[in-house]
Order: C-alpha cells, then sequence, then structure tokens
C-alpha cells in the first residue's frame, strides 16, 4: 500500500529528497515523522490524491514546488514553517492559508493557481498583517498577497498602502474592479491574468511599474 509505503520509509527521516514522491497519484494520506526539518523541491510533486499535509512543529522549510499539483489537497498545517519555495502549493485545493508565526518572506507564487479565498495570520508573526483576508506587510505600506478566490467583485487599497507586490493580484477569478487609491509602486505581473473588467484607472500616485522587492 502506498500510505504504508511513505510511513515506513520517513519514519526517522530529517528531510525528503528531491522528487522522493514525484507522481505518486494513489497516495491519500502520509504521516510524517517528527524529527523531518525539511521537505525538498518536488517532493511530493503531483501527488493527485493525497489528501492532507499535516506537519509536525519541527518541519522549517518548504522547498519549490513541494506539494505542488496535489489536487486533491483541502488540509494543511505547518506551523513551525518560517520559509516556502515558488510553486510550493501550486494547483493545490486550498481555500485558506494561515501564515505561520515565523515566516518573514513570502509571496503570491507560492500559491499559484490556488483557490485560496482567505489568508490568516498566526498570533506572533512580527512580519504581516491582515486585512479582510488579504495580506499586507506589518506596517500596511505594502499590499503582499491578495487571495485568488476572494468573493469580492470590487476591492479599494487602504489608505496608507503605497505598493503592490509583484503578482499579488496574479490570476484572480472574481475581481472585476480596483480603486488603487495613492498606490505608487506596483510591482512586476502584479495583475498578471487578473479577472479585471471595464475601465482601469491608474492615479497620478504611480512613480513606476517594477519589481517591488527593488529600487
Amino acid at each position: 500500500q502506498p500510505n504504508q509505503f511513505c510511513q515506513r520509509n520517513l519514519r526517522s527521516s530529517a528531510r525528503i529528497g528531491i522528487q522522493a514522491f514525484y507522481d505518486c497519484t494513489n497516495v491519500t494520506e502520509v504521516v510524517f515523522p517528527d524529527t523531518l526539518t525539511t521537505i525538498k523541491r518536488g517532493a511530493f510533486f503531483q501527488c493527485y490524491s493525497l489528501e492532507a499535509a499535516i506537519l509536525p512543529d519541527g518541519v522549517t522549510t518548504l522547498e519549490q514546488g513541494a506539494f505542488a499539483k496535489c489536487s486533491s489537497m483541502m488540509q494543511y498545517s505547518g506551523k513551525g514553517v518560517t520559509s516556502y519555495g515558488q510553486f510550493a502549493f501550486q494547483d493545490t485545493a486550498l481555500s485558506s492559508f494561515e501564515i505561520p508565526k515565523g515566516v518573514a518572506d513570502v509571496e503570491s507564487l507560492v500559491f499559484l493557481n490556488c483557490g485560496i479565498e482567505e489568508y490568516t495570520l498566526a498570533e506572533g508573526n512580527e512580519t504581516y498583517m491582515v486585512r479582510d483576508g488579504v495580506l499586507f506587510s506589518k506596517s500596511g505600506d505594502e499590499l503582499v498577497i491578495y487571495p485568488a478566490e476572494k468573493k469580492d467583485e470590487t476591492y479599494r487599497i487602504p489608505e496608507g498602502c503605497t505598493k503592490i507586490a509583484d503578482y499579488a493580484f496574479r490570476g484572480v477569478s472574481r475581481l472585476k474592479t480596483v480603486d488603487l487609491g495613492k498606490i505608487t509602486t506596483l510591482g512586476e505581473g502584479a495583475f498578471y491574468s487578473a479577472s479585471l473588467t471595464g475601465e482601469l484607472v491608474l492615479p497620478d500616485s504611480i512613480r513606476g511599474t517594477c519589481s517591488a522587492n527593488r529600487p
């Protein structure tokens, strides 16, 4: 049985290697050992039947595409994670996501093509804040990630927010209009493949469209 195979071979592992369980399409559950700290690149890529990943608190790192294309994954918990690689949860079925206490750097492409409706924040996180399910920098001056499946059709950038991070609104599917408020910086791919319709008004405050991570 695939589940037994995974449990037996992970029992004392500190890390799960690159593409270790690539395309194990019949695995529905993985029991992770308490010794685990790192899940390497693409470790569970295309494990289409995997429904949940409940990680022990000792896991700190999910590398690029760790759970990418686990299209049945509706439940995830990883309270100890401090680092996510790009596309870690690409094409999963997660509808909400809690940013853990220790995470200081996260970007939209971690959740590429996910049906996230809201983000929440673990108590004690000193880097971010959440307003109405949208992830912002702690100071509120940068909008980091807008949930791709947030149900609102209109959105106004709140007062005090002047930056939109790279790919922050990438692939949003329900948003029709956005009031950019007093935005000065639009990150790379900020509204890439977004569902906006009709007239788009760019405010006079915009100084440039570039990567929000670069001057």
